[in-house]
């Protein structure tokens, strides 16, 4: 994924000819360039040849995504010479508007879904949306309902000792956390707290924080009711300063059974990584993908 006006980081293949009565054409689908140098891109380049010959070659070839609009684009680089047989190389790739912030502005429980509950309202939910719920604007724990089946966003912020409560009601819920924004992409502020819950039906919620994303907890994180779960992908993706709870009826590993490595938990003592993550004899230090590390203040 590509911020529209940006550009993805160049891909390379290589070009031979031989036999060519004429110089090589490649041109670039729309949204897409190349380059023979990675410096000076464009959507066709002539490569020229001597005696039948490709000059230079294998020459490598640099190309690019470069959106000008939003959504998925492909098509196919073509190369072309006099009396040669066209050969091609598919490319695609998906392009991203800006990432907007989307705030909850209410003061109340309420539905994910419900755009009038976001500043601004969230008519129109993208793979990159920064959520942010902040302390500032709520008196006591507010219950967000009806996450969705599957969604995927760029970022959840809970921030100035927010506190927050998240139910799946009519199905299980995934938010996946991939939308290539900048900064941490989960984020639980100091004194702020997310809890996992479930109503009578039992459906679980799993946070997804996919490859290249990352995430910290400086305040509290509590999963109740379900096998609820927080995965991470990539090793020392992670990090907990803050503490992690699992309440009454949590079934399962909390942060999953593979990618080991991914979970740093900075603790000064068996004692303090014990008050972090609780003493549930379902929550299995043995099973779970943990780095201990010293507390922070200690090193």
């Amino acid at each position: 994924m590509v911020e529209v006006g940006n550009h993805s980081s160049s891909q390379t293949y290589t070009v031979s000819g031989d036999n060519l009565t004429g110089d090589v054409t490649v041109t670039a689908p729309a949204q897409f360039q190349v380059s023979t140098d990675n410096i000076n891109f464009s959507p066709l380049l002539t490569l020229p040849q001597a005696n039948g010959d490709l000059i230079g070659e294998p020459v490598t070839i640099y190309a690019r995504f470069s959106p000008t609009s939003a959504g998925s684009a492909s098509g196919n680089i073509t190369h072309t010479s006099p009396s040669a047989t066209t050969q091609t190389v598919a490319v695609s790739g998906t392009g991203v508007n800006p990432p907007v912030t989307y705030t909850w502005n209410v003061d109340a429980d309420g539905d994910f879904n419900d755009a009038t509950k976001w500043n601004p309202n969230r008519t129109a939910p993208a793979i990159n949306d920064i959520l942010v719920f902040d302390g500032n604007l709520l008196t006591g724990t507010r219950t967000i309902s009806n996450l969705p089946e599957s969604q995927m966003i760029g970022q959840l912020r809970l921030i100035n000792n927010a506190s927050i409560i998240f139910t799946a009601d009519a199905d299980n819920a995934t938010l996946t956390l991939d939308g290539n924004v900048a900064g941490v992409d989960f984020e639980i502020q100091s004194g702020s707290t997310l809890r996992l819950d479930t109503t009578s039906n039992d459906r679980t919620i799993i946070i997804s924080i996919t490859s290249g994303e990352t995430g910290t907890i400086a305040g509290t994180f509590e999963a109740r009711g379900a096998a609820h779960r927080l995965l991470a992908s990539d090793a020392s993706s992670l990090t907990v300063s803050g503490t992690v709870n699992t309440l009454p009826d949590f079934t399962g590993n909390l942060f999953g059974t593979t990618n080991l490595n991914s979970v740093v938990c900075y603790c000064e003592t068996l004692f303090d990584k014990i008050q972090k993550f609780g003493t549930r004899p379902y929550l299995n230090f043995n099973s779970q993908p943990f780095n201990l590390q010293p507390s922070t203040s200690n090193l």
